[in-house]
């Protein structure tokens, strides 16, 4: 007769399913803090975006660029400057070669496994406007929007 400290019979059979229980609601509340994260940055953001009228985008070339995992692991990455009504398109397009250089130090920074996901995707967002920003200025970028990944 198995006994229940061998996890054989009903009894080892209901703690492995209260266990496993466990397991996925702890998995799923991880999962919605990270995601109810990533909906709150969002809206902040569309908040911003609000606050300060969208003009122009300037669409950059895509960076082919090597992720950073031991392997041949790479980032294709196309994006857009979504820039604040009346920002100059020109002095922004004059920079571009020094928004490019952080550009690839940033997205070299993420693994693959992470940007196939969602919210890889939207820490990738974040992270280039962050960038922008900082080669910018806040009122010139607002944001920065994907228009190609591809990640192998």
């Amino acid at each position: 007769m198995p006994s229940a400290d061998d996890g054989g019979g009903k009894r080892g059979w209901k703690r492995r399913l209260v266990v496993l229980a466990v397991i996925l609601a702890t998995m799923a509340a991880g999962s919605s803090v990270l995601l109810g994260g990533a909906a709150e940055d969002r809206e902040a953001g569309a908040d911003v975006a609000q606050e300060s009228k969208e003009g122009e985008v300037i669409e950059v070339e895509p960076l082919t660029v090597n992720l950073a995992e031991p392997g041949l692991h790479y980032a294709r990455v196309g994006l857009g400057l979504v820039l604040a009504e009346g920002a100059n398109a020109e002095e922004v397009t004059a920079r571009l070669a020094l928004l490019k250089d952080v550009l690839i130090s940033t997205v070299a920074s993420f693994r693959s496994r992470t940007l196939v996901t969602v919210a890889g995707q939207e820490e990738l967002r974040r992270a280039l406007t962050r960038v922008a920003h900082e080669v910018y200025g806040e009122g010139t970028v607002l944001r920065v929007v994907l228009t190609e990944l591809v990640v192998q």
